[in-house]
């Protein structure tokens, strides 16, 4: 006999679930065959319960997770420190390693420069690229690239190409101690010697130092300082480089002396072309002619080597030896050619050239022009100051011919001085 199932029981035996008040509702005896509508069959609610699944996490958290993470990697690869610093890490990894690459890389760079030829000039440069291939973003390495490539455009000439370079990668050298040495070797570059002897009272005090304020202390027209700046960079590195520094701030101060300095330095490098143009132009300012001939005759097969500025100052020999020889229509071209050579702007030496041309073609005041332009460059250069006696002398201005013959102390031309002193002691001519 089948059991009695309870109120709570369906036919299968599974739980029913029924509300409390159902539950308890009287059982009531109907006859459906009566059809009374007034009797209600209560309704019992048979919600079967089901297991019921756990919920599964919403993945869009993670999603949106990995979405930010990705991309603000991403955006950190346009940063310094790389995408996930990756550059950072690489840094870290290898900062011995980079360490002593800077290391070999200024070492090979100062042999170099130190040559003072443009060969070797070259050679530094090609040292730099090959550091920054192995090392592209180590900032020591990056500030002093950027100090060779503008201490080689100091020597040898603006480089376009090479100077956006090197404006990059001193923009990513940060405050580095060899940053501040290329920003001094910039700001000069610009024309800017203020702002280079601020920026190189950060620099080390290095021989690279000393050199650049030896340069600015010529640009600011300050021949002493820039000798004990020089005399201190040759002290720490002997080399061409420093010695031929030296002789150019000796030559307005020390004609002597700038003349040895610059004759060891031209018998010990056969090719060194800046130590003969020194040599010539202190034989010009003695006026020993033939010693200038000499100079003039061995720079002939260095002009290959020579900077812009020194074919500048090689043409200018060359027009004041055509002058001494009685050809100045030689002069004139050798001259014009050196000024353009200069970019328009005549050396000391050329405006004291075109002076002489002047005053021998019977045009005093513009001969007088041209010395009073070479005395404000120069004011030590004695031949400037014999000229403009001269050129006073045939405008009949004694007395200011005089005051210019009294500014010379220079011995070497004692003798002029006497000869053109004799001259004013006549009658000045009416105007």
């Amino acid at each position: 006999m089948p059991d009695k199932k309870g109120p709570d029981q369906d036919l299968g035996g599974r739980l029913l679930d029924v509300d409390e008040d159902d539950a308890k509702a009287p059982d009531i005896a109907l006859d459906l065959s009566a059809g009374d509508p007034k009797v209600r069959v209560p309704r019992v609610a048979a919600r079967v319960s089901r297991p019921v699944a756990p919920k599964r996490p919403a993945r869009w958290p993670w999603l949106l997770l990995f979405v930010v993470f990705v991309g603000a990697g991403g955006a950190l690869e346009r940063t310094e420190h790389g995408a996930f610093f990756r550059h950072k890490i690489d840094a870290l990894v290898h900062a011995d390693e980079r360490a002593l690459l800077t290391e070999d890389t200024i070492a090979k760079v100062r042999d170099a420069l130190g040559a003072d030829s443009p060969d070797r000039a070259r050679d530094a440069l090609a040292a730099v690229d090959a550091a920054l291939l192995r090392a592209p973003r180590h900032k020591p390495l990056l500030a002093w690239a950027a100090y060779t490539v503008f201490a080689h455009e100091l020597r040898y000439g603006r480089d376009d190409a090479r100077h956006g370079r090197a404006v990059s990668w001193l923009s990513s050298a940060g405050d580095r101690p060899h940053a501040f040495l290329a920003a001094a070797a910039r700001d000069l570059l610009l024309n800017e010697p203020d702002k280079a002897r601020a920026a190189l009272l950060r620099a080390p005090q290095e021989v690279e130092a000393k050199l650049l304020l030896g340069a600015i202390e010529l640009a600011t027209k300050h021949p002493p300082e820039a000798l004990r700046a020089f005399e201190e960079a040759v002290k720490l590195e002997p080399n061409p480089r420093t010695h031929a520094a030296l002789a150019r701030a000796l030559e307005p101060l020390d004609g002597a002396r700038a003349f040895d300095v610059a004759t060891a330095l031209a018998e010990s490098d056969k090719g060194h072309v800046g130590a003969r143009l020194i040599l010539a132009r202190l034989s010009y300012r003695a006026r020993e002619m033939k010693a200038v001939t000499k100079w003039v005759a061995e720079l002939g097969p260095l002009e290959k080597h020579a900077t812009r500025v020194e074919k500048s100052e090689l043409f200018t020999l060359r027009g004041l030896h055509a002058l001494d020889r009685g050809e100045p229509e030689a002069a004139r071209a050798a001259f014009d050619e050196s000024v353009k050579l200069a970019n328009g702007t005549p050396s000391v030496y050329t405006m004291v050239g075109l002076g002489q041309l002047a005053l021998s073609a019977g045009k005093p005041a513009e001969a007088r022009t041209h010395y009073d332009a070479a005395i404000a460059a120069d004011p030590a250069l004695s031949r400037a100051r014999l000229g403009l006696a001269s050129a006073l002398i045939a405008l009949g201005k004694l007395d200011d011919a005089r005051v210019a013959l009294d500014a010379i102390s220079d011995p070497a031309v004692a003798n002029e001085v006497t000869k053109l002193r004799a001259l004013t002691t006549g009658k000045p001519k009416k105007k």
